[in-house]
């Protein structure tokens, strides 16, 4: 139950705001890792630019369910159709509640934060605390909630109550009893204009781009979804904890209670019951030998794995 509020001083997204409605641009039939699930608003959806960037930098395809427009109870909304399709989500990246601000509050949340805005920023909390505390309930294991970062030209007087949504969203996932990561770089994007659209809300393409790699970085500095094994899953099934299914509190698959896999219960490698780690009966230490005490030749067989490589310092 690791609570953390990451830090990242690079570009951050922002709210999804006036725009033609977006649509459900989901294609989940190509998607390559279904336990990782994207949610939220225009930030993700209106160019889809995010999703690709993603799946560049991971290799992975997740599924995704971020619609434009869409305010937090929608959003909510997006994270339970996911669970219909296939509950097993271990990752959810998302953001949420720049619309509830920005649709139908724009005038009460500009230049300041009212006591109307201060109220639907309220609300946004109460139900994203809920939706936390339903996916911790649920079995995800980390949240990635991207920040709202600064408007700009005629958006910029909402800034004010954009800082105080992000604050609130903030201690909404650092409260959380799940893994919640808050990527906060909104001092990325101060001072590069090219980053947010001409509509003075949504991220450019450059954006876009600068966004996924704050995500990736979080992703891969806290080791989520590095692993496509799965490894947090536990394949036992001889209840003795140990991962196989056998229920001899070892490892190796076989009932004989060592940790060498060859079914006897001397501890050597093979499987003929003497201890001198050769294939015949005998307990001589030849290089090999058969079970009348002639030599043979043998070499051993190995196998190797490789893990992912890391590059997160070649991000930035």
């Amino acid at each position: 139950m690791l609570r953390l509020v990451l830090c990242i001083s690079v570009v951050v997204p922002m709210m999804m705001g006036v725009q033609a409605p977006g649509c459900d641009m989901t294609t989940n039939d190509e998607v390559t890792n279904p336990k990782a699930i994207f949610i939220g608003d225009s930030i993700f959806d209106l160019s889809g630019k995010i999703s690709d960037h993603l799946e560049v930098l991971s290799g992975e395809q997740y599924r995704d369910y971020a619609v434009s427009l869409e305010e937090i109870a929608d959003i909510i909304a997006q994270y339970e159709r996911a669970k219909t399709e296939d509950p097993e989500i271990r990752t959810v990246i998302m953001d949420g509640g720049g619309n509830d601000v920005l649709m139908g509050y724009e005038e009460q949340c500009s230049n300041g934060v009212s006591a109307e805005c201060e109220a639907i920023i309220a609300y946004v909390k109460t139900e994203l605390d809920g939706l936390l505390a339903t996916m911790n309930a649920d079995g995800v294991k980390h949240v990635v909630f991207l920040e709202y970062y600064h408007l700009k030209g005629d958006k910029a007087k909402l800034n004010q109550a954009v800082d105080y949504l992000d604050e609130q969203l903030a201690l909404s996932c650092s409260e959380a009893a799940i893994d919640c990561y808050f990527v906060e770089c909104r001092t990325a994007f101060e001072g590069h204009p090219e980053y947010i659209n001409d509509d003075n809300v949504h991220p450019s393409d450059p954006g876009s781009e600068v966004l996924v790699e704050l995500i990736w970085a979080v992703m891969v500095e806290n080791d989520i979804e590095q692993n496509e094994d799965d490894t947090d899953l536990d394949t036992d099934t001889g209840g003795d904890g140990d991962g196989d299914s056998d229920s001899d509190g070892d490892s190796d698959g076989d009932t004989d209670g060592d940790s060498d896999g060859d079914g006897d219960a001397d501890g050597d490698s093979d499987s003929d019951s003497d201890t001198d780690e050769e294939p015949g009966g005998d307990d001589d230490d030849d290089a090999g030998a058969s079970a009348d005490g002639e030599s043979c030749s043998c070499r051993a067989v190995g196998d190797s794995s490789t893990g992912r490589f890391s590059w997160l310092n070649s991000l930035f």
